[in-house]
């Protein structure tokens, strides 16, 4: 995300802003001088702006007050020039939870448009929509009210849009997850979304406004990563037996060390276990250990002299996903996989890593 700045903290969520946030002030002050506005009008255009960012905000304490009935906290809430983002630990896999919190932020927008409609039509007897779009008429509390009302029915709409990452790709996932398989929606949702972007092209190139162009691109780009993600996802959660490998290279402490080099370049194997005479596991020889006795010419002559005494040993109904965090967090390259006392196979780093690319 870049670098950012802490705002505040509101029901125990740290609000921030983008670094880039601040080019908002050289945007308004571009407006203000394109438009050569009046002095009224100048103080309604920033408070406009103000309260505009004020609606996203809510928008997404909607989406992170939804998140928090099914126990999911957010990390942080973010706002940039290009709107916000509330950064959830955890987005909800179960269909009917995904819809609420994804439908939360825009319900927020329809609620603050639901009342300055009701005051502007049933208060002031006025109607809803501005007469026009020209900035002069903000220096007009009346039209002034107008201009919010309808800036939040444009987040509410542009928001249900049915591509990622806008609310409504994830309303599109969470319905057809319903039925169909989580990866499987989100990949019918993703080819939705490219053909959204080249609408939005088409348009950008028809009426020659970039805007709609790049925003055509960022679809493009973050339907596909949001496929990669829940993709990944998928894989991490599978149990540590559909991965493991069941014939593997034993090596013993009294080996000589060309033994498991050699083994290195004829397999698929990259790291190895040790046993010792008895049998029993006593260490681990991990790939850099391989590569560094290749290098060194005077390297180890047997097993023994060069090998990790860290063993890791897993259940074959462990998750992946904790698997692999627990072997990069200390380091483990190789763990042995042991149903009841019987070690049944091994799981390696380069296992988990072809495993999680397919």
């Amino acid at each position: 995300m870049g670098r950012t700045f802490h705002l505040c903290t509101i029901t125990g969520i740290p609000l921030k802003a983008h670094w880039s946030f601040g080019l908002t002030l050289l945007f308004v002050a571009y407006v203000v001088h394109l438009h050569n506005l009046t002095a009224a009008a100048s103080i309604g255009f920033v408070l406009l702006v103000l309260v505009m960012f004020v609606c996203v905000i809510l928008h997404e304490f909607g989406h992170s007050m939804a998140a928090r009935r099914y126990s999911i906290e957010t990390l942080d809430i973010i706002i940039s020039p290009i709107g916000g983002l509330a950064r959830l630990q955890d987005i909800p896999e179960e269909p009917q939870k995904e819809l609420v919190v994804a439908l939360a932020g825009p319900a927020v927008n329809v609620v603050i448009a639901t009342i300055v409609g009701c005051y502007l039509h049933f208060i002031l007897g006025s109607r809803l929509i501005p007469d026009s779009d020209s900035l002069e008429l903000l220096g007009s509390p009346l039209n002034f009210l107008k201009f919010v009302f309808t800036i939040n029915i444009m987040l509410f709409v542009f928001n249900l849009i049915p591509a990622f990452p806008m609310d409504g790709g994830r309303v599109l996932r969470a319905l057809l997850s319903i039925k169909l398989e989580r990866v499987f929606a989100t990949r019918i949702a993703m080819w939705l979304a490219r053909l959204i972007t080249f609408a939005f092209i088409s348009l950008a190139i028809s009426s020659n406004n970039i805007t709609l162009g790049l925003i055509g691109v960022f679809i493009y780009v973050v339907s596909g990563k949001e496929y990669a993600y829940v993709k990944t996802a998928k894989r991490a959660s599978s149990k540590v037996s559909e991965v493991l490998r069941s014939e593997y290279t034993k090596l013993k402490t009294t080996d000589p060390y060309r033994k498991a080099i050699d083994a290195y370049h004829s397999s698929n194997e990259k790291s190895f276990l040790v046993y010792d005479e008895s049998e029993n596991l006593v260490g681990a020889i991990p790939e850099v250990f391989i590569k560094d006795s290749v290098k060194n010419k005077n390297g180890p002559e047997v097993i023994s002299d060069l090998m990790s005494t860290k063993v890791a040993i897993v259940s074959p109904s462990s998750i992946l996903r904790k698997v692999a965090n627990m072997m990069n967090q200390e380091g483990i390259a190789i763990c042995a996989v042991k149903d009841g006392e019987e070690i049944i196979g091994v799981l390696d780093r380069y296992a988990v890593e072809m495993f999680m690319k397919r």
